[in-house]
């Protein structure tokens, strides 16, 4: 029940960004948190993710978030490996928001 009840206060919290890059940052910050596992290469979300997914996660759409994910590339923050979302650095990430 605890669990549960984090997972929804996480999903409140992402809602206080007000722009949508800001809430798919917050977001991928909550799934290294819970699916990251560190590589030499940065933090990889050890699990399949689609733009859509995370698009439903942050209340966005899935241009929108292929969008601003397509900055973070070009920004070096972030990139896919084997579709799954690698983050070079976590507090790289943190002093985008």
């Amino acid at each position: 029940m605890v669990e549960l009840y984090l997972v929804y206060d996480a999903r409140i919290a992402n809602l206080e960004y007000r722009y949508a890059y800001d809430r798919i940052i917050a977001q991928l910050l909550l799934l290294t948190k819970h699916f990251g596992k560190k590589q030499s290469q940065g933090i990889l979300i050890d699990i399949p993710i689609r733009h859509h997914d995370i698009a439903d996660l942050v209340n966005a759409t899935r241009e929108t978030v292929s969008r601003e994910i397509g900055k973070m590339e070009r920004k070096e923050l972030l990139w896919y490996k084997n579709h799954r979302i690698v983050i070079k650095s976590r507090s790289a990430l943190e002093a985008e928001l």
